[in-house]
């Protein structure tokens, strides 16, 4: 138990804090991009990408007291084990675990508490600031993510209806599923896949190996880093910022933003009135049609293609 535990602080440590790091400083960029003028774009382009990354040479200290924080109490609390039986939970509280091995664990008010999910399936209707580990092979479910965080590792699968100022952390060979996300964050790291039904004010990070989709984006931040994919059926607002990954808009509409940095491919079918395409030095912009207002501006350096314009 104290191994698994160590291992989920420190996932969910580095998830978080990059995160952190990426919503203060693109986020904000994305939200005045709209009107930019392309001197005003140069400024914004360099400050993306002159961005420190954030250092974790201590992250084994700072771990330990995430694992504290998140597990505060686990030992003094209850432990439940479903071992292939089903078995329903009213309330898990802070230091209260429940181990689901097999058959399926449901919690209908997960308030602190942790959920892990090894094998079979593990359902909550309310996670409100506690923590539902996916691992192996395992379905964890959640209807409401307030404020708390559903952690997806090894092949597991992760579904949440809804997602407010919570967190969905996706690793290697898992998949998430999140019908609304608002001021709630998706992160996608390697080998993994998320999906988004409607991003209203969140943000959905893409890393290396990764693939992010978006239904509906709308004031909201895709970042896409290098090497990882995002894709965007209908942006309305927001901004896909690509940092050396490919980005694919199928229709980017009045208030959207797609950046397009150093090493990044970025890919519109539509660009309409009032959306916008920035490209900067090493990065690729493609706009398959441009319609009249829409606008497309390239930086020193930059690369864009326009084959079709209205």
């Amino acid at each position: 138990m104290k191994t698994l535990q160590q291992e989920i602080s420190k996932k969910i440590l580095v998830s978080l804090v990059m995160g952190i790091n990426a919503v203060n400083v693109f986020l904000p960029m994305g939200q005045s991009m709209v009107s930019l003028q392309e001197f005003e774009a140069k400024q914004e382009i360099k400050t993306l990408e002159t961005t420190q990354a954030v250092k974790y040479e201590s992250l084994n200290e700072i771990a330990g007291y995430v694992e504290k924080l998140v597990f505060k109490t686990a030992e003094a609390g209850r432990i439940i084990n479903v071992p292939g039986v089903s078995s329903v939970v009213s309330v898990l509280p802070l230091g209260d675990t429940m181990n689901i091995m097999s058959g399926t664990g449901i919690v209908q008010y997960l308030s602190g508490g942790t959920q892990i999910v090894s094998g079979g399936s593990g359902v909550v209707s309310a996670l409100n600031s506690g923590v539902q580990f996916i691992y192996s092979g395992a379905v964890g479910i959640a209807s409401n993510i307030s404020n708390a965080t559903q952690f997806i590792d090894r092949g597991g699968t992760g579904h949440a209806s809804s997602l407010i100022a919570g967190t969905q952390v996706i690793s290697s060979g898992g998949s998430g599923y999140v019908s609304s996300i608002n001021r709630g964050t998706q992160f996608v790291n390697t080998g993994a896949k998320g999906a988004v039904s409607s991003l209203n004010g969140g943000f959905q990070r893409v890393n290396s190996g990764g693939t992010g989709t978006i239904a509906v984006l709308s004031g909201s931040l895709q970042h896409i880093n290098s090497g990882g994919t995002g894709i965007v059926s209908n942006m309305t607002g927001g901004t896909q910022y690509i940092s050396g990954g490919v980005g694919n808009v199928k229709a980017l509409n009045a208030g959207g933003t797609q950046v397009v940095s150093g090493g990044g491919i970025g890919v519109i079918t539509a660009l309409n009135y009032g959306g916008t395409q920035i490209v900067s030095s090493g990065g690729t912009g493609i706009i398959n049609e441009l319609a009249r207002g829409g606008t497309q501006i390239v930086l020193a350096g930059g690369s864009g293609i326009v084959h079709r314009r209205n």
